[in-house]
């Protein structure tokens, strides 16, 4: 008969076990940044990977596991969206810079509109100084209950904004010696729009030659500024019927109308 016999070689502790200490200490830390800071979830896992010990790192969780985590630990602090203009309520650490600077500078009741503004002294000295405005309104990333967010950023240039002519409106009307420039991929953007207004996209998409007419509307901004009107009225006269609405659009709002006085 076989005999086995067991012996005991040495004393140990298996490798998980003996790296479960620095594995919860790693968790605490990754929560500590998760709150304490507004860093990126990639810079918080890079310093979490690059302090851990040999010992910990095979039994850390995988990149996309620790993102969720901060995002997790980030949603709890997050207040919840409010329902009413009434019912918000901007929390304190939320009305300050993390350099304890304030940062609602304004909180706004008009009629049945709130407009909270967001900015520093600083941010205004420098939008002050600066001779390149960038403007901008986004409506998908605000709460329900506002319209939209909309961000003016300085820079080094120009004054600027897009083919936006609410924004060139308001802009002219308060810095009256202040020269617009738009971004050409927003004209052909709002050209396109006016394509879908007047149901024409589909033929738009499926015509070639009327597509390419179309095309050369925003193509007029590369003229020289004292050529354009001619060039439109030839650009015009070759149009089809379906294509009045848009020239006329166009004509009203861009070549002798409202926004082409304003970019003078």
């Amino acid at each position: 008969m076989d005999q086995h016999y067991l012996k005991k070689a040495s004393d140990h502790n298996h490798t998980a076990e003996a790296s479960r200490a620095g594995i919860l200490k790693t968790i605490n830390i990754l929560k500590e940044q998760a709150q304490q800071t507004n860093n990126q979830p990639v810079q918080v896992i890079q310093e979490i990977v690059a302090n851990s010990s040999q010992e910990t790192y095979p039994y850390l969780s995988s990149h996309d596991a620790f993102r969720q985590s901060i995002k997790r630990i980030r949603h709890i602090n997050i207040p919840t969206e409010p329902q009413s203009l009434e019912s918000l309520n901007i929390p304190e650490n939320m009305k300050k810079t993390l350099d304890g600077s304030n940062f609602l500078i304004r909180d706004s009741t008009i009629g049945c509109d709130r407009i909270l503004n967001f900015t520093t002294v600083e941010n205004l000295k420098q939008l002050e100084i600066s001779p390149f405005w960038i403007m901008d309104g986004i409506f998908k990333t605000v709460p329900t209950i506002f319209k939209q967010l909309y961000t003016i950023h300085g820079c080094v240039g120009n004054e600027n904004s897009h083919f936006e002519k609410a924004a060139i409106n308001a802009t002219q009307a308060e810095f009256q010696n202040m020269q617009n420039k738009g971004y050409h991929f927003h004209l052909a953007q709002n050209i396109y729009r006016k394509e879908q207004h007047s149901g024409l996209a589909t033929y738009y998409g499926t015509n070639e030659e009327f597509s390419l007419l179309i095309q050369h509307i925003p193509a007029l901004v590369f003229l020289p500024s004292n050529e354009i009107s001619f060039a439109f009225n030839e650009l015009k006269e070759n149009m089809p019927v379906k294509a009045n609405e848009i020239m006329d659009w166009f004509e009203n709002y861009y070549v002798h109308g409202i926004v082409q006085h304003r970019l003078r």
